[in-house]
């Protein structure tokens, strides 16, 4: 055997011996690298959405008359006379709420079910210059929904609860002085 064909044969055994999963599956440079297991990880793609309107209108009419005679022997001397009176009420009222949320992170397998899917949590936390955002992420996907480049969208979770939490932009994140305030009661 020439030198070059042992050195062909030795790396041939490395690399094959590098491929093969546990499951006897080539997996390595050949195969699928898509999380199946607890402790794998996917990349998550958060697209949510949510809208919701609603429309109410309510009118209520109500209208009153009464009319009295002259009176009858003794009450002759009262005069005829009529009342007559009416309500109207009408009321409009609508709400519209929308959100978005957009992301992308890494989640991993924590548990699988006895149906075989995955669940998957993760918790990404940003903070800029005091303003703290916070994902937290946690539900079931089938093993077939993680795509080949290993990766899944949120809507493709069952049982998903996916958690944004941020500082409120309307509320001033430092103190006021004691002199601004004092200005802004006069002014």
């Amino acid at each position: 055997m020439s030198p070059k064909t042992g050195l062909m044969c030795i790396l041939s055994a490395v690399v094959l011996t590098h491929c093969v999963a546990a499951d006897g599956l080539f997996v390595g440079m050949f195969g699928d690298s898509r999380a199946r297991q607890i402790g794998d990880t996917l990349h998550l793609l958060i697209v949510e959405t949510s809208s919701a309107k609603m429309n109410n209108s309510q009118d209520h009419k109500q209208s009153t008359s009464t009319t009295v005679g002259p009176g009858l022997g003794d009450l002759a001397f009262f005069p005829m006379y009529g009342i007559s009176g009416g309500t109207s009420t009408s009321a409009n009222g609508s709400t519209t709420r929308s959100g978005a949320v957009t992301a992308r992170m890494t989640v991993q397998v924590v548990e699988t079910t006895p149906a075989g899917n995955l669940v998957v949590e993760g918790k990404r936390t940003v903070l800029v210059n005091r303003d703290r955002e916070e994902i937290t992420v946690r539900g079931e996907v089938r093993p077939q929904s993680v795509r080949p480049d290993n990766t899944v969208y949120s809507y493709d979770l069952a049982n998903a609860q996916v958690l944004f939490c941020g500082s409120d932009p309307r509320r001033p994140r430092h103190k006021v002085g004691i002199i601004t305030r004092i200005l802004n009661y006069f002014f």
